[in-house]
């Protein structure tokens, strides 16, 4: 079974919320694409980071979605921050 967490091949969380808010480059974003598609913790955290990104009402599809209820935020926060964390600093889940 695989474990669901970020890998040290995966793009930094700098980098997903400027794929998240369109703001990379034609080459970087190509390949962010390759790696999203094939990881699913990287998807994960793009979608988590395309809400707290996006103006309120910017697309249809933003408007669909309801807000993200506080504790499942904190708690992908502090999932996000340990996972991103150096690792002399993780802490053991």
């Amino acid at each position: 079974m695989t474990r669901f967490a970020k890998k040290e091949t995966c793009p930094s969380s700098h980098t997903l919320s400027g794929y998240a808010s369109d703001a990379l480059p034609p080459l970087a974003r190509r390949t962010a694409d390759a790696h999203l598609r094939a990881c699913d913790f990287c998807a994960a955290e793009v979608r988590l980071l395309a809400r707290a990104v996006a103006p309120a009402g910017s697309t249809a599809e933003a408007a669909d979605v309801p807000p993200l209820p506080l504790a499942l935020r904190l708690f992908a926060e502090s999932r996000l921050a340990e996972v991103n964390a150096p690792s002399s600093v993780k802490v053991a889940a």
